[in-house]
């Protein structure tokens, strides 16, 4: 009795790690969804309200949940404290302490920073324009998302309840 309750609760736990594993395929994704929310938010910022970079990164802090809007907050403190330092070394500095916190990818992070890279602070045209070129490579890393979320989640899936049979028949 007690080596059966022991199999079981082994089986389960093998179908219940499988499915915590593909959960991640999913997190990707909304915090990729949720990224595009926030650049879009900024894009009518700059466009129409024609407000700081301090003052629209406070504002999407207050916004956004959870890690996104903490980051944000920083970014905004760290922008009005500035000390001299250019906007693309206090954009890479927060994303890259707290990208693995989002479920983002190495390439995620990549383009992410690039961002940073590419933001002119002054001409509004080219910030708008900057945030438009940003918008269509999200776009292609939410494809990448999708497609890895389709396969990667039945893959995880299959794997935990098949591990789970395995583990039955190996030791029953």
């Amino acid at each position: 009795m007690i080596k059966w309750s022991g199999i079981l609760l082994m089986a389960m736990a093998s179908v219940l790690f499988g499915f915590q594993k593909s959960m991640i395929f999913s997190e990707r994704l909304k915090s990729l969804y949720q990224w595009k929310q926030c650049f879009l938010l900024i894009q009518r910022e700059i466009e129409f309200q024609q407000a700081s970079l301090p003052l629209i990164f406070t504002r999407l802090s207050n916004k956004m949940r959870g890690e996104f809007g903490e980051v944000f907050a920083q970014l905004a403190e760290q922008l009005q404290q500035k000390h001299g330092e250019d906007f693309s070394i206090i954009w890479e500095n927060m994303w890259r302490s707290s990208y693995k916190k989002m479920c983002f990818t190495m390439e995620d992070l990549e383009v992410i920073l690039s961002f940073g890279r590419n933001f002119s602070g002054v001409d509004r045209k080219k910030q708008v324009a900057s945030i438009d070129y940003f918008l269509a490579q999200l776009e292609e890393q939410l494809e990448d998302a999708r497609q890895q979320k389709k396969m990667g989640q039945k893959l995880y899936q299959t794997l935990g309840v098949v591990g789970g049979f395995f583990l039955i028949i190996v030791l029953a």
